[in-house]
């Protein structure tokens, strides 16, 4: 059939019907590729149409799906979970693991976070926004300006929420602790739940500077009232008047004190109150003896690791690890860190310095292996091949011992949400 000249170049000019990938595959099949993406790539989808942002979000059944193929698919050795280590300032570093599940060439960064808009990252003044982490999420406070502003965040989908300023006055010497609800658990018969309704809080402690003896101030920040709480507890009556705390580590919803020389105590949160009993300290600690007293030397390194509570103690480059089993303290590692394996550049780095080393954390799925300081370098110890790895060198300036700050970061096999300020 002959058409008009007209005709013909109006219908050779009309635009083909273009095909959607969602009118090809079917919804179980477009499930199938979401789930066989690395975490970063499957959560990115969200942003390319609705349907996706539906899928990936909102289906409880392909996000459980998704994490029990990871579950299935994730390496049986610690070994072999893999780890990687970001400088995020000048005096912090964050050590990421698991990393198996990540895409490669995945890059780490802060930089989203309002406390990095218009500074340089290598400020002197920023020391350290990494407060604390727990199931998924990062709590962070640019204590460049102040200490009573706190963000959430999550450094996988890169969504941050700014908590209100904590009504006291900020203080240097406050110790913070972030708890966090599991966003997803794996009953006995082997379905993952959502917990789309979990919670957190942000806990502050003080005591002395200030604060009458023998008792400490707390501030508490909970999502579930979505503001912040003030009170003053009474310490155990086994706490001395001048001592004070050093370090806290929250644990099963529980959060540990470690108070001088060398006692641990249990604070609850959800109680409000400290448990009466004490963990006592160590066996085998070392004491300095001058001519005045005998001293304990200091234990540092108060962290989490598969679960368990760990320790250390440093004198001048041995190192000794305890970890908490039982209500009591086990030791697990008894090393002299001069007498490892090293590269060249380490040896040259550190053996000719004087300053003690200083073990600041337990990998947190790994426990042969350790990090700690020593002038401004941070060393990963290998136990299990007898070995020290070059980490980190800190550009920071004055006292290293008190600055160096590294933060474990257990990575989840499902981003966790942001959740919600119920006020």
């Amino acid at each position: 059939m002959n058409f008009p000249v007209e005709e013909r170049s109006l219908s050779m000019a009309r635009p083909r019907p273009s095909l959607s990938i969602n009118g090809v595959l079917p919804h179980h099949l477009l499930l199938e590729v979401f789930g066989c993406l690395p975490l970063t790539d499957a959560f990115r989808c969200r942003s390319v149409c609705k349907l996706w942002l539906s899928c990936l979000r909102d289906d409880p059944y392909f996000i459980g799906q998704y994490i029990l193929r990871r579950i299935r698919e994730q390496p049986l050795n610690e070994e072999d979970q893999g780890r990687t280590h970001v400088q995020c300032n000048v005096s912090e570093m964050l050590v990421l693991t698991p990393t198996w599940n990540l895409p490669p060439g995945f890059s780490f960064s802060l930089d989203f976070l309002p406390v990095y808009a218009g500074l340089d990252r290598d400020h002197k003044t920023l020391k350290q926004v990494v407060e604390g982490f727990s199931n998924g999420l990062l709590l962070c406070s640019p204590n460049v300006y102040s200490r009573r502003l706190y963000y959430i965040c999550n450094p996988l989908t890169k969504q941050w929420l700014a908590l209100p300023r904590s009504p006291r006055f900020d203080h240097p010497y406050f110790l913070v602790a972030f708890f966090c609800d599991p966003f997803y658990s794996q009953g006995d018969n082997g379905l993952i739940t959502l917990n789309h309704r979990f919670r957190f809080k942000v806990v502050r402690l003080l005591n002395g500077w200030g604060i009458k003896e023998g008792e400490i101030l707390v501030e508490m920040f909970s999502s579930q009232k979505g503001c912040w709480t003030t009170s003053k507890l009474i310490l155990p009556e086994s706490v001395l008047p001048e001592h004070y705390l050093r370090s806290v580590v929250p644990c099963n919803g529980k959060l540990y004190c470690l108070i001088e020389p060398c006692d641990t105590f249990v604070y609850d949160p959800d109680k409000n109150e400290f448990l009466q009993d004490c963990i006592p300290p160590p066996l085998n600690l070392t004491y300095i003896q001058n001519d005045l007293e005998r001293t304990l030397e200091a234990l540092t390194g108060f962290s989490l690791c598969r679960g368990s509570l760990w320790i250390g103690q440093c004198f001048p480059w041995h190192l000794r690890i305890f970890e908490l089993v039982d209500g009591g303290w086990r030791m697990r590692h008894d090393v002299d860190v001069s007498e490892l394996d090293s590269c060249l550049r380490v040896k040259d780095m550190l053996f000719p310095y004087s300053e003690p080393i200083v073990f600041r954390t337990m990998h947190p799925l790994d426990s042969m292996l350790a990090y700690f300081s020593v002038e401004n370098v941070i060393l990963e110890c290998d136990f299990r091949a007898k070995r020290l790895n070059l980490v980190s060198e800190c550009e920071h300036e004055g006292n290293r011992r008190d600055c160096l700050n590294v933060s474990p970061v257990v990575l989840p096999l499902w981003p966790t949400p942001l959740p919600a300020l119920w006020a």
